[in-house]
């Protein structure tokens, strides 16, 4: 970074009537210009509900060298990126139907659903607990269409799950008063990107941020206003009539 560089608090919020925006980490937002900044860790689990055909999915021959199955050669860009983990199930997971094993998918502990069942701490809430705040959010819930996860706590209380696009885009992106956000949603229902209303505090901000900031925040944009379209559009068909 050039020693002309203005140093950002690593909180930096861009913001327009009375709602901010969250940034992501900027190398201009280091405590120090000489130190190393390091990749945050993050963790990602998704559930499928018991929806992939294993044969579709896992390769008969082990190892690097495995010849790619149906659902992997979707993947095949990526190969490289990725490994892939056998043998990771656990015994008595099956409790009085198929499915309560939904709820033991990150805990493994034995017999879901049964008389006396109590679930125990989810391995994303293990991970979120030993990082903690190196990222804004220890963890993140989130659902398709209802607030039901696998999230559990250490007492094995289940952590419920974000499922409204819109609140989802609120926590994620937005900061502000109750009303003011309220406002924002609104707006964004009508398909006004809350980044129009920050153009003048971004162009001052690209001002003072490195190149590889620059690109980093343009991803970044790019990103929230995809998220804004998305939003808008699926709650277009909240009142057309079926089908």
């Amino acid at each position: 970074m050039g020693k002309n560089m203005m140093e950002l608090n690593r909180r930096t919020l861009i913001q327009a009537s009375g709602v901010s925006l969250a940034l992501p980490f900027l190398e201009s937002m280091a405590p120090g210009r000489d130190q190393p900044i390091g990749t945050p860790h993050r963790s990602v689990f998704i559930c499928t509900a018991l929806g992939l055909h294993p044969r579709s999915l896992w390769p008969e021959t082990p190892g690097r060298d495995y010849e790619s199955t149906k659902y992997l050669r979707l993947l095949e860009d990526h190969r490289e990126e990725y490994t892939l983990f056998s043998g990771l199930s656990h015994s008595n997971q099956v409790g009085r139907q198929a499915h309560d094993s939904e709820m033991t998918w990150l805990t493994s502990t034995p017999k879901p659903g049964n008389a006396g069942f109590r679930n125990g701490i989810s391995v994303d809430q293990m991970v979120a607990g030993h990082f903690g705040y190196t990222t804004r959010f220890p963890s993140i819930n989130i659902g398709s269409d209802r607030s039901q996860s696998q999230a559990y706590t250490a007492g094995g209380v289940m952590l419920p799950a974000l499922y409204d696009p819109r609140e989802i885009f609120s926590k994620l992106f937005l900061n502000g008063k109750p009303a003011e956000v309220q406002t924002q949603k609104r707006k964004l229902s009508e398909g006004r990107s809350i980044l129009d209303q920050l153009r003048g505090q971004t162009g001052r901000l690209r001002r003072k941020i490195s190149g590889s900031d620059n690109h980093l925040l343009n991803d970044y944009f790019e990103s929230v206003r995809d998220t804004e379209k998305d939003i808008a559009e699926l709650e277009g068909w909240l009142d057309r009539p079926k089908p």
